[in-house]
């Protein structure tokens, strides 16, 4: 079952408003009996769970992402796009439209894409050659690129 963390997390969002104005001893009873409810071990972790603790999905929830460089909140969405959604190579329009989600805007994506190719080293390299000029390039994160997006996270 596919899993949209938006709404996952709005939802534990105001689960969390609801039980933070309680003590914890009537917590504990509120989240037994749900957990009993919905027959839920209390040992049992999902991977979507889990995947929200992923360094991509922290920094991106965080309001930070919108203080950073935009060479950097570019490889931000290419390092959750090649090792969170398994996607190998992607298209400006991949990037944006990822971008789109988390509130960021480019100024001028194409030029900060090539900025970023251009580098020494590179931090993104052309991942297939393009037959024609109207083909849309696509792009990958360098060995460079994914330590360099490690190391923000």
């Amino acid at each position: 079952m596919e899993v949209d963390i938006d709404v996952e997390l709005e939802k534990v969002k105001k689960i969390y408003h609801e039980l933070q104005n309680v003590d914890k001893s009537t917590r504990v009873r509120i989240l037994t009996w749900l957990a009993n409810r919905f027959d839920i071990d209390a040992n049992y972790q999902s991977r979507s769970v889990e995947s929200l603790h992923s360094p991509a999905i922290r920094i991106e929830k965080s309001p930070q992402i919108t203080k950073w460089t935009q060479q950097d909140q570019v490889l931000s969405a290419c390092f959750t796009l090649q090792k969170h959604e398994k996607n190998y190579d992607y298209t400006a329009k991949h990037i944006n439209s990822h971008l789109k989600k988390l509130g960021v805007g480019i100024s001028n994506l194409n030029r900060t894409i090539n900025a970023l190719q251009n580098s020494n080293p590179a931090f993104l390299v052309e991942s297939t050659r393009r037959k024609s000029k109207m083909q849309h390039k696509r792009v990958r994160l360098t060995e460079f690129g994914l330590n360099y997006c490690e190391g923000l996270f």
